[in-house]
């Protein structure tokens, strides 16, 4: 099996050989009796971190045909990983208890992957399915005593395998649920001469959730590309999408969020009250504080810009003359590019000074994902080879695109 690299509390935590067995049989340093008690103080939230692909594995004893075969086909659906511990990239997982088909071919057509057998990889060893703010506070205090890692999870996008963590701890907040229209909301903390419109949505809601109860008001919210993807991480770690361009990112329109830290305690944050944790969370990155919701300003929807946004969903840049631009610039081979329009100079009204998201953001005129695609459990050279063109040859004719702006690889 092959390891990535991965952030370990290597003298923290011990794990079994087998997270999957009956009657949930892992641990980390809490005994069994510990985690009973846990999950009674939990209300029996506490769930064992089942990878899905086990369902295929004729020695698991959740081994089940029917339950395999919808895995299988749900493997590529983006909305199916909103559930407890599965994420839509496997390689964070290290390709564990991948879903099979009844030969042992994976679902992306590898042979031999069910003689591999499944373990839970660095899938959590538990989920806390909390659905209030007490409860994340309980987890992260548990969590604290033992130096346990601990994972966010709503829906599983993350591109950087934040929703995943060896031998972690696992909160899910899926189930957060909530959104409510404010049509005039005004500060009560603090002085603030106009009247906003926004909505307070749970941390649990999907973009698209959010866009169908502002659509019934006429409104729109600024949201990313992927309607699946679960809006409080897309915000607060800065947040970019096609209404970005009039109406900034995502970050810079939130007002305020309900957060938990790690030392036991639920804040409002906003410019007023607790203004460090509103700087932090205002574009410094996703489930950092555990914010069970979140206020951000809607717009009234202009049907003309809603029918962009609408079709930039799907903007892909892959055409001949963009192409033929970027292999003059460099060699390029197999070039295909997403991407949609970001440029917003212009400063928030809503307190700029308390923004964290990254300035270059100002400059940016569009914002492109370089896609290079390879096989499952292919050698490290192979995986090298990727990287070493996406960074040298696809990365760098982006950058000689904007010479005076350059461009990042995430």
């Amino acid at each position: 099996m092959k390891y990535l690299p991965a952030s370990i509390n290597a003298l923290s935590i011990s794990v079994l050989a087998s997270a999957i067995h009956e009657d949930c049989k892992c641990r980390l340093l809490f005994s069994l009796s510990e985690w009973t008690t846990l999950s009674i103080t939990l209300n029996g939230a506490l769930l064992c971190g089942i990878p899905p692909g086990s369902v295929c594995y004729l020695d698991q004893p959740n081994h089940k045909p029917d339950a395999c075969a919808f895995v299988a086909s749900q493997r590529f659906n983006s909305s199916y990983h909103s559930d407890p511990v599965s994420i839509d990239q496997p390689i964070w997982t290290n390709n564990s208890c991948y879903p099979i088909f009844p030969n042992g071919t994976s679902v992306t057509g590898e042979p031999g992957v069910g003689a591999r057998g499944c373990d839970i990889g660095d899938y959590s060893v538990y989920v806390v399915n909390a659905k209030r703010a007490e409860q994340v506070s309980t987890a992260l205090t548990c969590a604290g005593e033992k130096i346990i890692s601990i994972v966010v999870k709503s829906t599983g996008h993350s591109y950087q395998g934040r929703s995943i963590g060896y031998g972690s701890l696992g909160i899910w907040t899926h189930h957060f649920r909530g959104i409510e229209y404010i049509e005039e909301f005004k500060p009560l903390s603090f002085p603030f001469d106009d009247t906003l419109t926004t909505a307070r949505v749970a941390a649990g809601h999907s973009e698209m959730e959010v866009q169908e109860v502002m659509s019934k008001h006429g409104m729109v919210v600024v949201t990313g590309v992927n309607p699946d993807v679960g809006v409080i991480g897309w915000l607060t770690g800065g947040g970019h999408g096609p209404l970005s361009t009039t109406y900034d990112m995502g970050a810079e329109n939130l007002l305020e969020a309900t957060i938990v830290t790690l030392d036991d305690r639920t804040l409002l944050a906003n410019p007023c009250q607790n203004s460090d944790f509103f700087f932090a969370i205002r574009g410094g990155g996703g489930g950092t504080f555990g914010a069970s919701n979140a206020t951000a300003k809607v717009f009234a929807c202009n049907w003309a810009e809603y029918e962009c946004f609408a079709t930039e969903c799907d903007f892909a840049i892959h055409t001949n003359e963009f192409n033929s631009m970027l292999i003059i610039l460099g060699p390029v081979t197999n070039p295909l590019l997403t991407g949609h329009m970001i440029a917003c100079p212009n400063l928030p009204s809503y307190f700029p000074n308390l923004s964290s998201l990254n300035p270059a953001w100002r400059r940016t005129l569009t914002h492109l994902i370089v896609v290079s695609s390879f096989p499952d459990r292919t050698p490290r050279s192979l995986d090298d080879a990727v990287y070493i063109d996406i960074i040298y040859n696809k990365t760098e004719a982006l950058r000689r695109l904007g010479l005076d702006m350059g461009g990042a690889l995430q």
